[in-house]
């Protein structure tokens, strides 16, 4: 049986300095993601069918406002039914 040759190691090309649009796009984007609000956090207990998640401050019903806010709903059942998908 024949020995299967290495992969040839490929080579990039130098690549080009970002013009001015380039920078104004960077800019904007950094501007975004540093306005973006802290991500929902949760302490998570349990395995598998058995998850439970905790806020991780003592505020729980703010967490679960928190959480509401971060699944973009008003809605308990949805988030119940989005929790249960997402673990």
């Amino acid at each position: 049986m024949a020995k299967a040759k290495p992969e040839a190691i490929k080579v990039i090309a130098a690549q080009r300095e970002p013009n001015a649009r380039d920078k104004a796009a960077i800019a904007f984007a950094s501007g975004r993601v540093l306005a973006r609000r802290k991500r929902a956090a949760a302490n998570v207990i349990g395995e598998s069918n058995d998850l439970q998640l905790h806020p991780p401050h003592s505020d729980a019903d703010g967490f679960q406002k928190q959480l509401l806010d971060t699944f973009g709903t008003s809605s308990q059942d949805f988030l119940n039914v989005t929790l249960v998908q997402v673990t």
